[in-house]
């Protein structure tokens, strides 16, 4: 009977051990845990905190401020080159002038029709060139001639391209202004560019653009007529 009391005894001794590894909280390396009640999802939980780092806020601070000196960098290099491109319209406006519009009642002689007759009928009488355009896109009209060494060499009358110049200015009328240019670049054909317009119609602004227009139709006219 004693005997039976120790083994009762020393199997109770163990289960208790055992139930009490079994119940323990679970330690690290693994192992069995007891069974806990979920946590309440009111006031006892935790919750993450919403407070930016001060780590972050200095990031993100600094982000802004970099932006905002790369828009001033920009904004400042676009005025720069709004004001460059002033500059060169200023000097293109100087250079070309502005495209003129036709006076109202002006003589049809410096219109188109009356223009391009005075100049044939000039060119039926005193043949020193071809008449190869008449451009009167806007005011003053200007008439384009292509010739050759031979029509243009001197004569016991005098230069041929002075005595036509003196021509159409007695086609057009005495008070009439009349510009040109006359020459030829190396590998081209002789070319002839008159400009002609009333007296008293040109005032600075047109004259300019008249300028402009001359050379920029000798220049095209002797790319365009090369020597055959």
């Amino acid at each position: 009977m004693g005997r039976l009391s120790v083994v009762t005894g020393a199997l109770g001794l163990g289960l208790g051990v055992v139930m009490g590894l079994w119940l323990a909280p679970e330690a690290e390396g693994g192992g069995p845990t007891a069974a806990t009640a979920p946590a309440a999802a009111s006031g006892a939980a935790s919750s993450p905190s919403l407070t930016p780092s001060a780590a972050v806020v200095t990031r993100v601070a600094g982000t802004a401020s970099s932006c905002e000196d790369a828009v001033a960098d920009h904004q400042e290099a676009l005025a720069s080159v709004r004001l460059h491109n002033r500059v060169l319209q200023a000097r293109l406006k100087a250079h070309e002038g502005d495209p003129q519009e036709f006076p109202e009642g002006l003589d049809p002689a410096y219109t188109e029709e009356g223009f391009e007759d005075r100049f044939r009928e000039a060119l039926s009488d005193r043949a020193v060139g071809e008449l190869v355009d008449v451009e009167c896109y806007e005011f003053p009209c200007m008439a384009y001639l292509v010739s050759d060494d031979e029509r243009l060499a001197p004569s016991d009358d005098g230069d041929p391209y002075d005595l036509f110049f003196d021509d159409i200015k007695g086609r057009f009328g005495e008070d009439t202004e009349v510009r040109s240019m006359k020459g030829s670049r190396k590998g081209s054909r002789p070319v002839m560019v008159f400009a002609v317009w009333p007296e008293g119609m040109v005032d600075a602004d047109v004259a300019t653009r008249t300028e402009y227009r001359l050379n920029a139709a000798y220049s095209e006219l002797n790319d365009d007529f090369p020597l055959e």
